[in-house]
C-alpha cells in the first residue's frame, strides 16, 4: 500500500479545555487536518460528554452523539487541579472557553504571558474586556441580542432559533481561523499570543447590518432572505432559487416549460425583493408538476445557481458528497461503522487517515505525552504587525461567501486585491443600491450595502480576463501572490486559461 502523505497540521500539538461546542468544534478542525489534540477534562469528564441526543446500542451501550462527532480522534487527559505548566510549555495551541477554563482554574491571559510560544485561543460570550468575569451567555442569547431573531422565522410569526449547534460551529470555525492566524504570526515572530473570540461578535458578524444603516428601516421577515432566495415546491420536494434576476428568466421558462406569456419580462421588474416574490408565485404551478431533479438540473445546466432542499437521509445518499468521500465511517461499539461528516475542504496532495473514535475518559496520562518543548523567541520589542502581514491575495470572488473569505484575510492583515471584469463587475454591486450619489461619481456601482458589507480592506482592479492582455496581466500578478480566491462555476477559470494547473 502506498504511504499517505502527512496532513498539513501533522506535528501541531493542541490542548482543548472545553465545555461548549464552539471550542470543541475548533479542536475538531485541528484534528481533521492532522494535529494531535488532547481533550483535558476534569475528573467527571467534560460537560460535552452529556450533550444530547444520545446514541444507543441494543446491548445497552451508548453515549453522546454530539461528543462522538466533536471529539473524534482526540485523546483524553484527566487533570486533578488545573493544567500543568510543563504541559503548556510543550503545547502549540491551547483552545478553551469560559466554562472550561473556569473548571480548570486556568487564567488564559496569564498562561499566554508565561508561555511565549503558546497560541491561546479563548472563546467567551463578549470578550475578556466586556465586564465582570461571570458575564456569560449562550447562542440563544446571542441570537436575540445580535438581531438574528428579527430575521429568522416565518412572516408574521414568532422568530425561530437556528438549528441546534449550527451557530456554535460558526463560532468554532471563527476560532479556528484566529488560531491559524496566530500560528502564521508565530512562524514570523517565533512568539504566540492570546486570540480572543467573542460568540456575540461572531453571530453579529453574520448579519448584513449595513442594509439597515443605509435604508434606515429594519429588514422585514419574508420567509426567505431579503436578497431574494425563495423555496419553490416541486412534485417531490423543494428547490431553493433566487427567482428575481432578470437575466435568468429565459432559463426558468425553459426548465419549467413556460411561455413568454406565462412569465413576461415585466415579472422581474421593480424592487428586487418584490420581483422575487412575484416570480416565485408565477413559477409555482409549473414547478409543482415537475420532479426536483428536472428543475434543479435544468436550471444548473443553464448556469442558474440553485439548490435542492434535502432531508438528512438524502444528504447521506447524495452522489456528489459520495464522490467527494465526505462521509467517512466511524466505528461505534455495538453499532459498527456509522457515516460521519469529514473534512469540508479538500487540499491537493493532503489525504490521510480518518480521525478515529472519540476517546474514553483519561485515555492518556501526562507520561504518555512525549511532546517536545516549544522554543520561543526571547522577549523584546513586540511585533505589532497584523498576523497575515505580507500575504498577497487575488480575490476574484463575487456575491457573499467568497468575498467574506477575502475580507477575513484582509482584516487579518493580508493585502487583498479585488479583481472584477469592467463590464461584468461583482453581481452584488447591482443589488441593494442606495438612491443617493454617496461617492460623488454618479455611478450606481459604488452604492450597494451588500457589496460594501463584505469587501472592506481590499484594493480594487478591473481586468477583462476573457481578453488575452487581461489574462496575461493576471498571470503576472499571480506569480507574486500567495493566494487566488475564486468562486466561479466550474470551467470558467479554465476558459480564461487561469485554472489551478495553469497557475501552478
Amino acid at each position: 500500500m502506498t504511504p499517505q502523505p502527512p496532513l498539513p497540521l501533522a506535528g501541531v500539538r493542541v490542548v482543548e479545555v472545553a465545555d461548549r461546542r464552539g471550542a470543541a468544534f475548533c479542536g475538531r478542525q485541528f484534528r481533521l487536518w492532522g494535529a494531535d489534540v488532547v481533550l483535558a477534562e476534569p475528573q467527571g469528564g467534560s460537560r460535552l460528554r452529556t450533550l444530547g441526543p444520545a446514541w444507543r446500542t441494543p446491548a445497552g451501550g451508548g453515549g453522546s452523539a454530539p461528543f462522538a462527532f466533536l471529539a473524534a480522534g482526540k485523546r483524553s487527559l484527566v487533570f486533578p487541579a488545573g493544567l500543568t505548566d510543563d504541559l503548556l510549555r510543550r503545547t502549540d495551541v491551547l483552545v478553551t472557553d469560559e466554562l472550561g477554563s473556569a473548571r480548570a482554574g486556568l487564567d488564559v491571559a496569564a498562561a499566554a504571558r508565561r508561555h511565549p510560544g503558546l497560541v491561546v485561543v479563548h472563546i467567551s460570550a463578549f470578550g475578556l474586556d466586556a465586564g465582570t468575569p461571570d458575564q456569560d451567555a449562550g447562542v440563544a442569547e446571542f441570537q436575540a441580542l445580535s438581531g438574528y431573531l428579527s430575521l429568522n422565522g416565518p412572516p408574521g410569526g414568532a422568530p425561530t432559533l437556528a438549528p441546534d449547534g449550527l451557530l456554535d460551529h460558526a463560532i468554532g470555525a471563527n476560532a479556528f481561523v484566529g488560531a491559524m492566524a496566530g500560528l502564521v504570526r508565530r512562524q514570523r515572530t517565533r512568539r504566540g499570543g492570546l486570540v480572543e473570540i467573542s460568540g456575540m461578535e461572531t453571530v453579529a458578524g453574520l448579519l448584513p447590518y449595513l442594509r439597515e444603516q443605509q435604508f434606515g428601516v429594519p429588514s422585514p421577515r419574508l420567509g426567505g432572505t431579503p436578497e431574494g432566495a425563495r423555496l419553490i415546491r416541486c412534485l417531490d420536494g423543494y428547490v431553493s432559487v433566487a427567482p428575481g434576476i432578470a437575466t435568468h428568466l429565459p432559463a426558468y421558462r425553459d426548465a419549467l416549460g413556460m411561455s413568454e406569456a406565462d412569465a413576461p419580462d415585466s415579472l422581474v421588474e421593480g424592487g428586487y425583493e418584490f420581483a422575487a416574490d412575484r416570480a416565485a408565485a408565477a413559477f409555482a404551478p409549473f414547478a409543482a408538476r415537475l420532479p426536483v431533479d428536472a428543475v434543479f438540473l435544468g436550471l444548473q445546466l443553464a448556469g442558474v445557481v440553485c439548490g435542492i432542499v434535502q432531508s438528512p437521509v438524502a444528504v447521506l445518499e447524495d452522489s456528489q458528497l459520495d464522490a467527494l468521500k465526505f462521509f467517512q465511517p466511524a466505528t461505534f461499539d455495538g453499532l459498527g461503522a456509522v457515516p460521519m461528516a469529514g473534512r469540508c475542504t479538500r487540499l491537493d496532495g493532503a489525504s490521510g487517515p480518518d480521525p478515529g473514535p472519540a476517546p474514553a475518559l483519561g485515555s492518556v496520562t501526562l507520561q504518555d505525552l512525549d511532546w517536545p518543548l516549544v522554543v520561543a523567541a526571547p522577549s523584546g520589542e513586540p511585533d505589532v504587525a497584523p498576523p497575515l502581514a505580507g500575504l498577497k491575495v487575488l480575490d476574484l470572488t463575487q456575491a457573499w461567501i467568497g468575498p467574506v473569505a477575502g475580507m477575513m484575510l484582509g482584516d487579518l492583515g493580508a493585502e487583498v486585491i479585488k479583481v472584477e471584469g469592467p463590464t461584468r463587475p461583482d453581481i452584488w454591486r447591482l443589488l441593494g443600491q442606495s438612491g443617493e450619489d454617496t461617492d460623488g461619481t454618479g455611478s450606481p456601482l459604488n452604492r450597494s450595502h451588500y457589496f460594501t458589507a463584505v469587501n472592506r480592506n481590499k484594493l480594487g482592479l478591473g481586468l477583462d480576463l476573457a481578453q488575452a492582455a487581461g489574462a496575461d496581466l493576471f498571470r503576472r500578478l499571480a506569480a507574486q501572490a500567495d493566494v487566488v480566491l475564486e468562486n466561479f462555476t466550474p470551467r470558467v477559470m479554465a476558459r480564461f486559461g487561469l485554472d489551478y494547473p495553469s497557475l501552478a
